[in-house]
């Protein structure tokens, strides 16, 4: 059985990644027809470079220690972890519509043997970004745009769903329980508490992984945003584009379409070209084999 599993978490892996490798040969061939979008000479490009290497350092570390914090008593081998983390990233990088999350919990569901773990981890992970985010949605679409935009509204309301959700769950599940219990005996009032449970189940899930962590998770998710930010603008700046704040909500609301915003294509082409090298160097390198190579004589 568990053969059968490895199999398919291969199988799976396989398909994923040649999709992604699809999408980013796509990408590079609209990159280079547009002409890496660049209205001029490239200024300054080892400084350039080197600048937005750091930032691009900086900002998956932290999205990487963020969510180690979330799935840290896990005890996934840190290493083993950041592979993992590095291929989902790379996926979801370059499949639309965010469907690489998909990915992403299938992967970590697979580390953690438990889908539910896997499912909640990634939500957790997604709400924190998503409410660091709208700190600077929200003012924008108030005080600049003058208008809120559909991403903004969308981001939003999913925040408020899984908040109103905890906080039902929090104050509601004794009663309802009980009452369910003393008043109903159809199969709807078995699966009604049923269901119940399992939303129960979900939030002690999600409040254990928050345990002690919170604004440590809110720290990193912060950093990871900044940094993005640095990222873009740099690579703006070298190109001769102006990147602001309309710029960042216009290349925010192309990461949840297909919709090419500034620098969207260039910014993750270069991440993603990143992402498969060092994933590469992760899953291939010299020593890692030789330890495959040993462990499988011995």
């Amino acid at each position: 059985m568990k053969k059968n599993e490895n199999t398919l978490y291969k199988i799976t892996n396989i398909v994923f990644l040649v999709a992604a490798v699809l999408f980013l040969m796509g990408i590079a061939k609209e990159v280079v027809s547009e002409g890496w979008q660049t209205t001029g000479d490239v200024k300054s490009p080892i400084l350039s470079v080197f600048l937005c290497f750091l930032c691009f350092l900086v900002l998956h570390t932290a999205k990487l220690l963020r969510f180690y914090l979330v799935l840290m008593e896990q005890r996934i081998e840190f290493k083993r972890f950041a592979r993992v983390y590095i291929k989902t990233t790379f996926v979801n990088f370059l499949l639309p519509f965010k469907s690489g999350e998909l990915f992403r919990i299938y992967c970590f569901a697979h580390e953690t043997q438990n889908v539910r773990m896997g499912f909640i981890s990634v939500i957790v992970d997604r709400i924190f970004d998503t409410c660091v985010l709208l700190l600077f949605l929200l003012p924008y679409d108030f005080c600049v745009a003058g208008s809120i935009s559909a991403v903004t509204i969308i981001l939003a309301f999913i925040v408020v769903l899984v908040l109103l959700g905890c906080v039902f769950l929090y104050s509601s599940y004794s009663y309802l329980n009980r009452f369910l219990l003393i008043h109903g005996s159809s199969r709807r009032t078995i699966w009604l508490l049923q269901m119940l449970e399992n939303f129960k189940m979900c939030y002690d899930y999600m409040a254990g992984l928050l345990k002690g962590r919170f604004f440590l998770i809110l720290i990193f998710s912060c950093i990871g945003w900044i940094f993005e930010f640095l990222f873009l603008k740099i690579m703006a700046g070298a190109f001769g584009i102006a990147f602001k704040a309309a710029q960042f909500a216009e290349y925010i609301s192309g990461i949840f379409s297909a919709d090419t915003g500034i620098l969207k294509n260039d910014y993750v082409l270069i991440s993603a070209v990143v992402l498969l090298a060092v994933m590469i160097l992760s899953y291939c390198c010299p020593g890692k084999c030789l330890k495959n190579r040993r462990s499988e004589n011995a």
